[in-house]
């Protein structure tokens, strides 16, 4: 695992936060799957107030917006265009298995007069047990595909915690919280905006190693 200037490396860093920094890695499952078809839920106002100064003033607690954290990251939206694109193919895969499926029943229906009883029973088996395969192999799909969009999530996270370990210490902070826990700040003390900027200067969209 990577870490950065005070042994600050990602698994570490956010042990020592407590969890005060509340990515919620592990809390992304199939809702956050989800949540994926919906990326501007992130950027919509979440009910925190914030009044008085809006300079960057210097505080122990830090707040993010972890859902614009990830949608609103190089990282963040190939992701999620690579999921949309999965979904797509998905998608389309059960359109022609369920057309395939609809002619062949059709043409065991015309065939049935032509055929004995025990004949025809045993294709129209032979068909059922074929459409009852292909039902249970949807579900896998379904897991695989949700799987692939955590861990695409949870390795973000993880690559992340170095950089917001530096925008902490530079802005003399303690802690950063989700900010939705915030119900009132006198201080503009949101860093999103200012972590994206970094992560994307460091990650990218991911597909390359960072330098």
């Amino acid at each position: 695992m990577s870490t950065c200037s005070g042994n600050l490396g990602a698994g570490s860093f956010l042990r020592r936060l407590t969890l005060a920094v509340t990515l919620g890695v592990a809390s992304y499952g199939s809702g956050f799957a989800q949540e994926a078809t919906n990326p501007t839920r992130g950027q919509q106002d979440n009910g925190t107030s914030q009044v008085g100064p809006t300079n960057n003033s210097r505080s122990p607690v830090l707040t993010v917006d972890r859902d614009r954290l990830f949608t609103g990251s190089l990282f963040g939206k190939r992701v999620l265009a690579e999921v949309e694109e999965e979904r797509a193919r998905l998608a389309t895969e059960a359109r022609k298995v369920d057309a395939a499926l609809a002619a062949e029943e059709k043409d065991l229906t015309e065939q049935r007069k032509q055929l004995s009883s025990e004949e025809f029973r045993a294709l129209a088996d032979a068909f059922d047990a074929k459409v009852q395969a292909l039902r249970n192999e949807r579900p896998a799909q379904e897991l695989a595909f949700t799987q692939m969009f955590e861990r695409e999530q949870q390795s973000y996270f993880e690559k992340i915690g170095p950089i917001l370990g530096d925008v902490v210490r530079e802005r003399g902070g303690v802690v950063i919280v989700d900010r939705r826990v915030i119900l009132l700040t006198t201080q503009n003390i949101d860093v999103t905006d200012e972590a994206i900027a970094r992560i994307d200067a460091v990650l990218g969209d991911g597909t390359t190693q960072p330098d």
